[in-house]
């Protein structure tokens, strides 16, 4: 008989030891057939009469590290086990195999440790049936990479929540990703006030990450997303309802719709935010630039995510002489291209001013000198 506490005692089998049935059924997994399935629902919780509800892992699943009495019930659903049993198993596979999520909520109340499999190193994807069909519902414990890893990940039509007694801060912290990670139709979601602050997806040292169609329903106070080091980010149509957090950070939103309210982006000085022409924001904030007025001889950053045409009203400050209007770009807080060097006729007035146009592309820096010259409060308009 199989030692139910053995954790290489894999593949698992259901058994009995003593009397009390230990139910960790991995149902004689086939390589072949590329993935491996979970299922929310099973015996130990009341949900199925068929153990995993006949899928190789869920909640009738063994923990292999579990310590203590009692029958070592997976705190994850049957997700960590059968990434470990992957990695167990890692040499059967060219590639790895995804692991597929049926239909349900799946409690998490621990840690989703995502191991190696293929011999390229990669880790499996993860597939669920939809965003709103297979939901990982977070109590406790986070989703978890291996640090400095190079290879590509899918996490697809998976939605995330939180129930009003998580402890959970987080859904996901990954650092150190040198592939390209990809979100395809994935929800984020948490109940009011669940959790209060904080980031539930936490991205760090990154280098690519394509979302089509995320869909961002945090009400709690939390936000759904922060960025740190995050070279190339591309997001294709979705809807953003919590403020959004860059750090050196480069982001790209093409056909986006977002219903939060401003501030609906935090972003640092070395971060880029751009929207595309076809990006549409329901409550997307008019463009601003800080000071208005801005002051003769200072650099300033357009921090607004899309170019911008900066109408800067100018006149001469000493009645019936000229004065000279200078304007420059770049992408450091020395702006090295000048655009503007004109005159500003002597018979300007304050009621009867010259109107200067400068656009400036998104996160770029800008400059205005003027010589004899005062600044009135511009137009700022996006491009």
């Amino acid at each position: 008989m199989v030692n139910a506490n053995d954790p290489k005692a894999i593949p698992y089998i259901i058994t009995e030891d003593n009397g009390a049935l230990w139910y960790v059924a991995d149902k004689a997994f086939d390589p072949s057939k590329g993935f491996t399935s979970v299922s929310a629902k099973g015996v130990a919780n009341g949900l199925s009469t068929e153990y995993n509800d006949g899928a190789d892992f869920g909640p009738d699943s063994y923990n292999p590290d579990h310590t203590g009495s009692g029958i070592p019930y997976t705190q994850t659903s049957g997700i960590n086990e059968a990434l470990l049993y992957l990695n167990e198993t890692k040499a059967l596979y060219n590639e790895s195999p995804a692991v597929l999520l049926n239909s349900g909520v799946f409690t998490i109340d621990g840690d989703i440790n995502f191991l190696p499999v293929a011999p390229s190193g990669e880790v499996p994807p993860l597939y669920g049936v939809g965003r709103h069909q297979s939901i990982l519902n977070f109590k406790s414990g986070s989703i978890k990479f291996p640090t400095n890893y190079t290879e590509d990940w899918t996490l697809g039509y998976v939605g995330f929540d939180a129930t009003s007694d998580t402890t959970s801060t987080e859904y996901m912290t990954l650092g150190s990703i040198y592939g390209d990670l990809h979100f395809i139709m994935v929800y984020i979601g948490a109940d009011t006030g669940v959790p209060t602050s904080g980031y539930l997806i936490n991205l760090t040292e990154t280098y690519t990450l394509k979302m089509i169609d995320v869909w961002d329903n945090v009400n709690s106070g939390a936000s759904a997303f922060q960025f740190t080091n995050v070279s190339n980010i591309v997001v294709t149509n979705g809807r953003a309802l919590s403020p959004w957090k860059f750090v050196s950070s480069n982001m790209v939103f093409d056909g986006m719709v977002n219903n939060s309210t401003d501030p609906y982006f935090t972003i640092d000085s070395a971060s880029i935010v751009r929207l595309s022409s076809n990006t549409l924001f329901s409550n997307l904030r008019s463009p601003v630039i800080t000071p208005n007025p801005p002051v003769s001889g200072t650099s300033y950053r357009n921090n607004n995510p899309y170019d911008i045409m900066i109408y800067l009203p100018i006149y001469t400050s000493t009645s019936g002489t000229a004065g000279n209007i200078k304007a420059s770009i770049g992408t450091t807080s020395t702006p090295a291209t000048q655009v503007i060097n004109d005159i500003v006729n002597s018979g300007t007035t304050s009621s009867n001013p010259r109107t200067i146009v400068l656009k400036v592309p998104a996160g770029w820096y800008y400059e205005f000198v003027g010589t004899t010259t005062t600044f009135g409060t511009a137009v700022v308009v996006a491009d």
